[in-house]
């Protein structure tokens, strides 16, 4: 049997650039089973089926269904909505909580009001099995995982609908920093979180942030692998310029040392199914540096 993720692994396929870019996040609890469209195919009335999928047509939008499995043993039957909003370089986190679906509908999705004013880290790990079956098969029980060994108050930990990068599970998204992750199966929980909360980034499993596209993030990669470089705002995008139609420089500021990188886009010299259910073959895209600088 076929599994993507096992054989991007064993291409040794790189992680870094493949972050996918959004300004807003909006995640809405349906705890039930996820189809492969699990907006479309889920129990939430049509007319607020409507107004999401109108708020996820805009390019900068992407909406995802949450959930923890445990809705049968909640006493409190709310639903939880968290937003997310780049705001600088950073994801502004809002999370509320609603009685109904019909709520949503006097909800402005951009600008929720606040009722959890509790600063904290969120993990979104995919588990639409639907989508792809290594979604299924390494996030489910990544998310299973990094619940046990969460003792943190601060850390909330969610499964979600289908983030991207199949072939990259176990992924997920981490809020604020809006970094994606992938084959987070190879992680320590322990060791993951203590990294959140110490406001770093985990470079061994980073796919990119939100906020930049795949020449910023691979940028950003190595001038942080070169330096040793992990605390989020240790490191300032401070521009880009395009040399060729796949060729950037970026400019990055380490507080001290303005430091510039010139990253390339290509295509490797083999070919694979993207994802389980593909049906042709491609060349994923890599990134590496053109000049000395690293």
């Amino acid at each position: 049997m076929y599994f993507c993720s096992l054989k991007s692994a064993e291409n040794q396929e790189d992680l870094i650039g493949t972050g996918l870019v959004y300004k807003n996040f909006l995640f809405i609890e349906c705890d039930e089973p996820w189809e492969e469209n699990a907006l479309a195919s889920s129990s939430i009335p049509s007319k607020i089926k409507t107004k999401l999928i109108e708020f996820n047509s805009k390019a900068e939008n992407r909406l995802l269904l949450i959930k923890k499995g445990n809705s049968n043993l909640k006493a409190d039957k709310s639903l939880t909505l968290i937003s997310a909003k780049l705001t600088g370089t950073f994801f502004h986190v809002k999370e509320m909580h609603i009685n109904s679906y019909q709520d949503l509908i006097k909800l402005d999705l951009y600008d929720l009001p606040i009722d959890s004013k509790i600063i904290k880290h969120y993990i979104f790990i995919c588990t639409n099995g639907k989508k792809d079956k290594c979604c299924s098969k390494f996030g489910y029980s990544s998310f299973k995982n990094f619940e046990s060994n969460n003792c943190e108050d601060k850390v909330d930990i969610w499964q979600c609908s289908h983030l991207g990068g199949d072939r990259f599970a176990a992924t997920c998204l981490v809020l604020p920093q809006g970094a994606y992750y992938g084959r987070i199966q190879d992680c320590n929980p322990k060791s993951f979180i203590d990294n959140l909360l110490d406001e770093k980034l985990i470079l061994e499993n980073l796919r990119g942030r939100s906020i930049y596209d795949g020449y910023i993030q691979a940028a950003e990669y190595f001038i942080r692998k070169k330096n040793n470089i992990t605390k989020l705002d240790a490191l300032t995008f401070s521009g880009a310029t395009n040399l060729t139609e796949t060729s950037m420089l970026v400019r990055f500021n380490n507080g001290t040392v303005l430091e510039e990188i010139a990253i390339e886009k290509y295509k490797v010299d083999y070919k694979m199914a993207m994802t389980c259910n593909a049906q042709e073959m491609q060349s994923p895209y890599k990134y590496r540096v053109l000049n000395n600088l690293i």
